[in-house]
């Protein structure tokens, strides 16, 4: 729509996988050129022909690309890290948000730059909550034999045993999962979570997630805001009124009453705020990060604009 070729950057991990998502476009039809795959960065941002940069990945990545952007001049649309918050109320339909959880914490074994970080549980519904959650976490789908597959890499996975460690130490309990070795790591639930531990803070990334038990809604957005990042968040409750009125004091791109965290619209804006990034794709607002503005006049009266 509007009217740009693109250049796919493989990642350095795996770029047999970028070239095969060319090789579907190529086979479906899309024309030579208007998708093309390039292995190296400063070279494709330097080049005069490239007139935009849409990057989505970690937030230090993202911090040099938009680093290397800022030399050459190039705009640039960040789609980054997230740590999003998960709001439990306590009119919410626990099976409902429970089956929720789950998908935001777990899907693609928590890879995903929108997955639920943070459970924040108000403080009469969470064991209720927990206890739900932990019978069906385990599996991946309906039938015992659905598992959760292994992280992208080991070394990915061991940043996520060394998040849990850390929030063991200061004095989280698990509620399920086990760390696994090489790139598998078990479904994990931390509970009791210290607000100091990284795995508040940081995005994980991984099977896992912490839970906080807040008393009342300040204290829920206090601690939802009480973040760096601000892609996603959802908030649970059947009054659907009172759940608006949270969201549009949580610091977050998006906010999904009474749905899962990831969620990603092909007609809404999505971006982020704070360390999360800048810019829209998806929707009207994406298509305009990807035009320029060009005012022309006609002057038909043949005059010389002087009073």
């Amino acid at each position: 729509i509007g009217g740009n070729t693109a250049i796919l950057k493989t990642s350095e991990h795996s770029p047999r996988i970028h070239n095969a998502v060319a090789q579907i476009f190529s086979d479906a039809g899309l024309p030579a050129g208007v998708l093309n795959v390039v292995h190296v960065v400063e070279s494709m941002v330097a080049h005069p022909a490239v007139r935009k940069i849409n990057f989505t990945g970690s937030t230090p990545v993202g911090a040099k690309i938009a680093e290397m952007c800022g030399r050459h001049l190039k705009p640039s649309t960040m789609e980054l890290g997230g740590a999003a918050p998960f709001i439990v109320l306590e009119d919410a339909d626990i099976e409902h948000a429970v089956n929720n959880a789950i998908h935001a914490s777990f899907t693609h074994s928590g890879q995903i730059c929108m997955s639920a970080n943070v459970l924040l549980l108000h403080d009469s519904i969470a064991d209720k909550f927990l206890i739900s959650m932990k019978s069906h976490a385990l599996k991946a789908g309906p039938t015992p034999d659905s598992t959760y597959r292994g992280l992208f890499t080991t070394p990915s996975a061991d940043r996520v045993r060394a998040l849990i460690d850390d929030a063991l130490s200061k004095g989280a309990s698990r509620i399920i999962g086990a760390s696994g070795s090489a790139n598998i790591i078990q479904p994990t639930i931390l509970d009791h979570t210290s607000e100091s531990a990284r795995i508040v803070r940081e995005e994980i990334f991984g099977p896992a997630v912490c839970v906080i038990r807040f008393r009342d809604e300040e204290d829920a957005i206090r601690i939802a805001n009480d973040r760096e990042f601000g892609l996603s968040a959802a908030v649970f409750s059947k009054d659907v009124s009172r759940a608006f009125a949270m969201a549009r004091r949580i610091e977050s791109g998006a906010v999904h009453i009474n749905d899962s965290t990831i969620h990603d619209c092909p007609t809404l804006p999505h971006g982020g705020w704070k360390k999360s990034g800048w810019g829209r794709f998806n929707g009207l607002e994406g298509i305009k990060e990807f035009t320029q503005v060009k005012v022309i006049t006609v002057n038909e009266l043949h005059k010389f604009p002087v009073a």
